[in-house]
């Protein structure tokens, strides 16, 4: 009987979940240092009411806490705002429903300076500061080497082969 009672206790006090669509995360630049915009493609399990205090909270790996606040500002495809360092609320305008597909796009982000893999990003919906839904590892993302100049380039022509374009 006790471990009825928790485990419906436990129901009722714990979060869904948020799944990803696709890889999650889209990057528009994957080059360390360079400003781009993120692409976050998700499921909620459950729906937002539109009532002026619902958000999505986004909040990057440690890679990225000086770089949001320290470069251009940040711009969503939504009203937004970055309350610390490596996080950004987008404030929700219209009902989101349940179990339906949302993308938000988060521009002018700052790649963090070194190449390699990030840390997870984390996702929740937000309501009256009470969390809905969360994922706390919706996915990392790979951050290639510096834009290096191109010091030559040539291109042959091969007239009757029959691999040209055209």
């Amino acid at each position: 009987m006790m471990m009825l009672v928790l485990t419906i206790l436990f129901a009722l006090v714990s979060a869904g979940s948020i799944r990803k669509v696709g890889e999650g995360i889209g990057l528009e630049v994957s080059n360390k240092g360079q400003t781009g915009s993120y692409l976050f493609s998700v499921t909620l399990d459950s729906g937002l009411e539109d009532s002026g205090n619902s958000v999505i909270r986004i909040t990057f790996p440690s890679e990225y806490l000086a770089d949001l606040t320290g470069g251009p500002a940040i711009a969503c495809s939504s009203a937004c705002t970055v309350p610390s360092g490596n996080t950004v609320e987008l404030v929700m305008t219209g009902d989101l429903l349940a179990q339906t597909t949302y993308s938000f796009k988060i521009n002018n982000v700052v790649n963090p300076a070194a190449s390699g893999g990030t840390g997870n990003f984390k996702i929740q919906s937000v309501k009256s500061s009470q969390v809905i839904d969360e994922n706390l590892v919706l996915g990392s993302v790979g951050i290639s080497s510096g834009i290096i100049p191109l010091s030559s380039a040539s291109v042959a022509y091969k007239p009757g082969d029959s691999r040209q374009a055209g």
